[in-house]
C-alpha cells in the first residue's frame, strides 16, 4: 500500500527493492524509471531526487563538477583520480539518469535542486 509523499503523490517506498539481482534488476529499474517519470510530470521533485540518490558519491562529485564545465582532466587533477576513472564515474552517472551530455548532465542535477 502506497502512502501520500511531501508533494501529495502517492508513493510506495520500497517497490522494486524485492527485486534485486538477476534477474529481478532490470524490473526493478524499469519499475524506478516509471516512477521518476511520473514523479517529474507531476513536478515532485524531492521524489525525483530521492529516488536519482542512487548514484553513489563519487559519482555525485564527478557529475558536479561536470556540470560545472570542468573538464575531465580538471575533474581527475581536482579529485586526485585518474582521468579513466572520472570517465567510468561519467558513464555510469549518464546511463543511471539516462541522458547522454553534459548539457543533459547541468539540467538534470539543476532539477534536483
Amino acid at each position: 500500500m502506497g502512502c501520500l509523499g511531501p508533494e501529495g503523490v502517492r508513493v510506495s517506498p520500497g517497490l522494486g527493492e524485492g527485486e534485486v539481482g538477476p534477474p529481478g534488476v532490470p524490473r526493478a529499474r524499469e519499475r524506478l524509471r516509471y516512477g521518476v517519470e511520473i514523479a517529474h510530470r507531476l513536478g515532485a521533485l524531492a521524489l525525483v531526487a530521492h529516488a536519482n540518490d542512487e548514484l553513489a558519491a563519487s559519482e555525485r562529485r564527478v557529475a558536479q563538477l561536470a556540470a560545472d564545465d570542468m573538464s575531465n582532466k580538471d575533474i581527475a587533477q581536482a579529485l586526485f583520480v585518474t582521468v579513466k576513472a572520472v570517465e567510468v564515474h561519467l558513464s555510469s552517472v549518464y546511463r543511471k539518469l539516462e541522458i547522454s551530455s553534459r548539457r543533459q548532465l547541468a539540467s538534470t542535477l539543476a532539477d534536483e535542486l
